[in-house]
């Protein structure tokens, strides 16, 4: 394992601020953490486990803190398994947007519905692995997209992972729609990130 990028994602999924914080939860040094984000060495085994404890929801409390604020964003967003094919939740912005209950959308192959770009960006193995490894923090797409009842839209995305509990990694889906005759050109950007 990759315990220095390993420990860069727990800390950023998790929020922990600094590395002085996390060094205090597992009961070591500030310069200990210090060396374990940059490689120059390795967790000892008990510390690994605490690490490790540190992505454990006892309860599926944090998880389902993120399910419910994408459901309930003002914005429209929608929460994909890597590779884009089930959402686990919609917000009712976007519901609204494409003319569907959530449940509906739920269930439906929503990629089926947005462009050609938007389903290279969600399904490209490359992309995925890099989204996993902390190299690439977002990817943002300018691109049309179809309502339901068939009304052409343009649509700004921004593509971004966020780490649950259980350490598997889902795709957050932020849209921001505009009338059709706004559209200008499909771009795809991918943000890559910075160094600490």
């Amino acid at each position: 394992m990759d315990w220095a990028r390993y420990i860069k994602n727990l800390r950023r999924a998790r929020g922990i601020a600094t590395q002085a914080a996390l060094a205090e939860m597992v009961g070591v040094d500030p310069v200990t953490v210090s060396r374990w984000e940059t490689g120059q060495r390795q967790p000892d085994t008990p510390y690994r486990q605490r690490l490790l404890d540190l992505t454990k929801s006892r309860d599926g409390r944090a998880d389902r803190a993120i399910i419910t604020a994408a459901r309930h964003a003002p914005d429209a967003v929608v929460l994909l398994e890597p590779g884009g094919d089930v959402a686990l939740t919609v917000s009712q912005e976007l519901c609204r947007l494409q003319g569907l209950t959530h449940a509906e959308y739920v269930v439906t192959r929503w990629r089926d519905r947005y462009s050609e770009m938007a389903q290279i960006a969600l399904q490209t193995p490359v992309v995925e692995r890099m989204m996993r490894r902390g190299e690439i923090t977002a990817v943002t797409l300018r691109s049309r997209a179809t309502s339901v009842n068939g009304s052409p839209y343009c649509v700004q995305a921004v593509i971004s992972p966020i780490w649950m509990s259980s350490g598997e990694m889902v795709l957050r889906l932020g849209v921001v729609a505009s009338p059709d005759d706004q559209f200008t050109g499909s771009t795809i950007d991918f943000i890559a990130r910075e160094e600490d």
